[in-house]
């Protein structure tokens, strides 16, 4: 947690959230400066008249109150949504991938497994393999999500993440 005040202006900042003020904080004791930086241990107010003073257990405790008072709650991620918007980005990178051979989307690559012309029975054997290792793949790091075992991936690192394919 982090409070910043000096010459009217200010910023206060709560984990990974960081906004600006320009309303002197509230608070229970009087100041004209304040430093307050949990991570760096800095608890330090300006006293009206001059003179840095450390802040006492009771006033760190008031600007913790006043801090946590502000932040914003964090965004509910609307799981349906984030699921549906991956699941689009991999079968685009999958279709992708499909046309950059002829075919028009990965649905058609797939059906030329029985094809008599051995390129494209091989071709859709490898683009099969391939599908199933990326769907395993997604579906693991989505039930790796839900477990709490990694962060939400972005459609970006989630593609990075896939395996390549091989034809």
């Amino acid at each position: 947690m982090k409070l910043i005040w000096q010459n009217g202006e200010g910023l206060i900042a709560n984990d990974a959230t960081e906004w600006p003020i320009t309303v002197k904080p509230a608070l229970p004791f009087d100041f004209d400066g304040m430093y307050f930086n949990d991570e760096s241990g800095y608890r330090l107010h300006l006293r009206p008249g001059g003179g840095r003073v450390q802040l006492e257990p009771t006033e760190q405790m008031a600007v913790h109150a006043y801090i946590a008072a502000l932040t914003p709650p964090a965004p509910v991620l609307n799981l349906v949504a984030a699921e549906a918007a991956l699941s689009d980005a991999v079968q685009n990178h999958l279709d992708e991938a499909a046309r950059s051979r002829g075919y028009g989307n990965m649905l058609s690559l797939c059906s030329y497994r029985g094809s008599t012309v051995p390129k494209f029975a091989a071709e859709a054997i490898a683009a099969l393999a391939w599908r199933d290792a990326v769907w395993a793949h997604c579906y693991q790091a989505l039930a790796d999500f839900k477990a709490g075992n990694r962060t939400a991936p972005t459609a970006a690192e989630l593609i990075a993440e896939l395996p390549p394919l091989v034809w």
